[in-house]
């Protein structure tokens, strides 16, 4: 009798003392509800009350969490004070940026959340502000939900947000005198080269919440890692992830790849609402926003041994998401393997008793 106890009582410790997250905690509706957020907030424009809103926002949003912490990287640009934001695991303790000593993830995963000050190719609006859902809004959501999913685990990886990218010369100045991705070449020019050497990987989001998804392998992007990310997509039934070239882009991943750290950009840049009016809400997809999410998700886990082969007959086209039962079983395998040796050592005892 003893025994058939310690047996019922060693599986409730296996499969129900796990914590772990709900798989349907991320969901399309809540990667575009985090879209929604920022347009509410208003446009996104450097240096105004709405970008630092936008920052508040954010500040509250990591403030939620058990795990991350944020620090912002105050610059000035044309007489403007910006600022980037840093997120990183409290665990690791604090980044300093720019001096050689201090802590830097190996993982950083980017995003530019300023929005254009002028529809520069809009036909008929072109001095009206972008809303920017998709170009910088959709970035930011997949990040806010890696942040929640990512958040029970203690891994060396960190997310940064960019300030002033979308702002230079498109047919006509967004700020006049303003050059693109000033955020980002600041950020990585600041960096100390200890800084530079821990980091393995930087992955830009940008554009990839289009209701007609079309990733392309863009061309500056490494070919290695690339490969590792679009395979993934493969793998997991994501045909939004082309396999086939895009464009050479300028864009937040350029000066990272300028300090030779290995950096890819995911973007459809031929999203048709580009520097528009029409850049809102009802121009992107759920779940485009779910499907970037899901890969660069899968990607994090599988780079830290946290895939796992249990998941590779699930159905793709199930409610929940396939990086989500990854990340169960993974703790579930984890949990096993502390606390069975425990249990047979216990039944042995009795047994002998």
């Amino acid at each position: 009798m003893r025994l058939l106890f310690l047996f019922l009582l060693l599986a409730s410790v296996i499969f129900y003392s796990v914590p772990v997250q709900s798989t349907n905690e991320i969901t399309p509706d809540l990667l575009l509800s985090y879209v929604d957020t920022q347009l509410k907030i208003g446009y996104r424009i450097p240096g105004t009350a709405e970008s630092h809103e936008f920052m508040r926002f954010v500040a509250n949003f990591t403030e939620k969490t058990d795990s991350w912490q944020i620090q912002f990287h105050n610059f000035t640009y044309d007489g403007v004070e910006l600022a980037n934001i840093l997120i990183t695991k409290t665990s690791y303790g604090s980044v300093k940026i720019g001096e050689n000593n201090s802590y830097f993830p190996k993982i950083l995963i980017g995003a530019h959340f300023d929005s254009r000050a002028k529809a520069t190719k809009d036909p008929l609006f072109n001095d009206r502000p972008v809303p920017g859902a998709n170009d910088g809004g959709s970035g930011v959501a997949i990040i806010l939900g890696l942040m929640k999913a990512l958040d029970q685990f203690n891994l060396d990886i960190g997310f940064v947000l960019f300030d002033a990218e979308d702002q230079g010369y498109d047919r006509d100045a967004g700020i006049p005198g303003w050059s693109w991705i000033i955020g980002s070449t600041r950020f990585a020019e600041a960096l100390s080269v200890s800084q530079v050497n821990k980091l393995e990987n930087f992955i830009l989001l940008d554009m990839v919440g289009d209701k007609d998804l079309q990733l392309k392998r863009e061309r500056n992007s490494d070919a290695e890692l690339t490969n590792e990310i679009w395979n993934i997509a493969s793998e997991m039934g994501y045909g939004q992830f082309m396999n086939t070239s895009g464009y050479s882009l300028i864009d937040d991943h350029i000066p990272f790849i300028n300090r030779g750290i290995t950096s890819v950009d995911i973007i459809d840049f031929d999203f048709p609402y580009h520097h528009t009016v029409n850049d809102d809400l009802s121009s992107i997809s759920g779940e485009s926003l779910f499907a970037v999410y899901d890969v660069v998700l899968s990607w994090v886990l599988s780079i830290n041994n946290l895939s796992s082969s249990l998941t590779d007959n699930v159905s793709l086209s199930s409610t929940f998401s396939v990086s989500s039962v990854k990340r169960n079983a993974s703790l579930e395998i984890f949990y096993s393997l502390i606390f069975v040796p425990v249990f047979f050592k216990k039944i042995k005892r009795l047994s002998k008793s």
